[in-house]
């Protein structure tokens, strides 16, 4: 088969106009965090009368179709009900090894995705960028070109096809081989595999932020599309939910480290442990911490917490913002625009991945403080609570940018593009 260079849909009917429902498959990957962001344009897709289906593992079942979106579960077998659990204790256990493996690579590479098509037959891929070597080979193999959905903000030179070259240079030695052995059976030369990546950039993209938050000029293409806030909604969680915090008007904190915070090992354990620590001073009396993380959000042992601390099994963020004063979190972009929304200041305490980077946003943007992991005293800790509970410069900050996000989210981008790729004139 050769190169691919326009949408090609293995199905016994057209591609969707506009005007008539497309059927949107989006094809995500196995993070909490990435997930979140794209229902807030299934959503607005859906009520423009498209038919949206998510595609992934198992254990993403139960969040979308929470959502109300139809999901179907691919590679079972590698990745079984309970895998996440699996996963982030592996990635806990491996956390200094850099080569990875995809375990359903080789039944993409057997023509595990054919079947699904030629039942399914979708209008439009929408596929993660953590999953950007998939779409690839979705381009090469079955001619599709998908839209690429990005939840992070990248640095400022970085591509999606830079994104996939680190994946393939992550990998085994033996996955990469299947793989170019796989291309050159289709009759697809890889002279390198710089140029094997480069068709990504092609593809359009959705970046699940607005543009405002970034702090560097980013280079300008045609194809890249930020979006609005892509900000989860509480899901009507009010009618059910009450806040386990006394009623006698404390301001509340929230502290959480996500959904892999087993991942930053003794010092994320150990910040935790501060936290909680700091709660008995004198300045925090008037303060209720609402602690999601620690052993599975359970109270860890051997760990005394005073009376204005409630741990929690279950975190219902957007809901803990909605009534939140402060919120101290490692700096995933999700729980950033989260508190953006809710407009709550941060004191961000980033660990690894694109946290560090999203740090210097919130502080750019006086949206909160930063504080380095390591080497965090409890009395630096407690100053900047402090100063981010009350700093002016700060609650001005979050009120700007809260505004900006308020304005975004009454834009509809993301389904103009959506559909402008539908008419074969988003590329």
């Amino acid at each position: 088969m050769t190169r691919a260079t326009s949408i090609v849909f293995h199905s016994n009917r057209q591609p969707a106009t506009i005007g008539v429902m497309a059927l949107i498959a989006f094809l995500m990957d196995i993070e909490e965090g990435h997930l979140f962001p794209s229902f807030e344009l299934s959503a607005a897709l859906r009520s423009r009368g498209h038919r949206v289906v998510y595609l992934g593992v198992y254990d993403n079942r139960d969040f979308v179709e929470r959502q109300g979106f139809e999901f179907y579960p691919l590679f079972g077998e590698a990745y079984p009900q309970g895998y996440r659990e699996t996963y982030g204790a592996a990635k806990s256990r491996d956390a200094d090894s850099s080569v990875r493996s995809k375990p359903h690579l080789e039944g993409i590479l057997g023509g595990a995705f054919d079947g699904l098509l030629r039942g399914l037959r979708p209008d439009l891929f929408v596929v993660s960028l953590f999953l950007s070597l998939e779409a690839l080979l979705l381009y090469y193999a079955l001619g599709i070109q998908p839209v690429i959905f990005t939840p992070f903000l990248r640095e400022a030179a970085s591509t999606v096809a830079m994104h996939c070259l680190n994946s393939l240079i992550n990998l085994n030695g033996d996955e990469v081989l299947k793989i170019v052995e796989f291309l050159r059976g289709l009759g697809i030369p890889v002279t390198s595999m710089e140029a094997m990546v480069r068709p990504l950039n092609g593809f359009c993209e959705l970046i699940a932020c607005p543009e405002e938050l970034e702090i560097e000029q980013v280079p300008r293409r045609d194809n890249v599309h930020y979006l609005g806030p892509s900000v989860r909604k509480a899901e009507g969680l009010s009618q059910r939910w009450h806040p386990p915090v006394p009623g006698d008007g404390r301001r509340i904190i929230y502290a959480s480290l996500g959904s892999q915070s087993a991942a930053y090992g003794v010092i994320g354990r150990s910040l935790l442990a501060k936290v909680v620590s700091v709660m008995e001073r004198p300045a925090m009396r008037e303060m209720h911490l609402l602690l999601a993380g620690g052993a599975g959000g359970r109270q860890p042992e051997q760990m005394d917490a005073p009376g204005n601390v409630t741990f929690l099994e279950w975190a219902p963020q957007t809901e803990i913002l909605r009534i939140a004063s402060l919120a101290i979190i490692h700096g995933g972009l999700g729980t950033i625009k989260e508190c953006i929304h809710a407009g709550v200041p941060m004191v961000v305490v980033p660990f690894k991945y694109d946290q560090p980077l999203n740090a210097r946003r919130v502080a750019y943007h006086n949206l909160g403080i930063t504080l380095a992991a390591d080497g965090i005293t409890e009395e630096g800790l407690l100053a900047g609570m402090v100063h981010a509970l009350n700093d002016e410069h700060i609650r001005a900050g979050i009120d700007s940018m809260r505004q900006v996000f308020r304005r975004r989210d009454e834009l509809s981008i993301g389904p103009d593009v959506i559909e402008k790729c539908l008419r074969g004139k988003g590329r």
